[in-house]
């Protein structure tokens, strides 16, 4: 993105040593500690990349903000378009981090709408993919852990299909949600409220292919992250005290 910093960086190790480092693009911040209520979020060095030769960034846009969900307005380029027998793909990945004011983020919601239109003669096909690509949780009950803990990712489709000269357009919408504290459950970490700052990877795919007499096109109008929130106590000095010889031990 192309946009000015509207918010002190704040690194976190992880994101120090480069899991969601990115050149091709400057980090932005939305959100901010200082000024929001117990129970919101901070979406941290927003960035993104276009992952499909050709294609420029911006691909998302600039998103803005309401309560804890960001809104993304997709530029023209986030689409696929095909004929004559091509296929065309564009692809575009989200990485952030994600903190809570005094809260446990305990799930993650994807929604993304768009249009597709199929026409002509012959078979033709509009596909959408989108997910997370990788969840690294970084801090639990407000307490870092040692390292980082991968959780599973997620991924949902959506494909469309015409044959013999059927024509198809359309609007299509995909929701997803991630429920973090059930993947915590899952991979035997303990937890009192859960995971209170994580590192995102997100991608998001449109693709389009047609025969020679067929045209194909998908794009994608808006796209938001969402998430959701349950009160954490502020961490004791005890917790704090385990929290910090545990990463002194890993050091070592």
């Amino acid at each position: 993105m192309s946009q000015t910093l509207r918010r002190p960086i704040v690194c976190w190790p992880l994101l120090a040593v480069g899991l969601l480092s990115v050149t091709q693009a400057a980090p932005i911040n939305y959100g901010d500690f200082s000024d929001i209520p117990p129970g919101s979020v901070m979406y941290l060095d927003v960035t993104e990349t276009a992952n499909s030769p050709g294609d420029p960034e911006p691909l998302f846009g600039p998103p803005t903000i309401v309560a804890n969900t960001l809104h993304f307005t997709p530029t023209a380029s986030f689409a696929a378009f095909s004929s004559g027998g091509s296929q065309d793909r564009t692809e575009g990945q989200l990485r952030f981090g994600l903190g809570g004011e005094q809260a446990a983020i305990t799930h993650l919601q994807l929604t993304s709408t768009g249009n597709y239109n199929l026409s002509g003669a012959g078979v033709a096909s509009a596909e959408y993919r989108s997910g997370i690509a990788q969840l690294h949780v970084l801090e639990v009950d407000g307490v870092p852990v040692p390292s980082p803990i991968v959780l599973p990712g997620l991924d949902v489709a959506g494909l469309f299909e015409v044959a013999n000269g059927k024509v198809s357009e359309n609007s299509w919408t995909s929701t997803a949600t991630y429920d973090i504290n059930a993947a915590l459950t899952a991979a035997a970490v303990k937890y009192h409220a859960g995971a209170t700052k994580l590192g995102v990877v997100m991608s998001h795919l449109m693709e389009a292919q047609a025969d020679a007499a067929f045209i194909a096109s998908i794009d994608t109008r808006g796209f938001e992250i969402g998430a959701t929130t349950v009160p954490v106590p502020e961490p004791t000095g005890f917790g704090l005290l385990v929290g910090s010889l545990l990463a002194l031990i890993r050091r070592q």
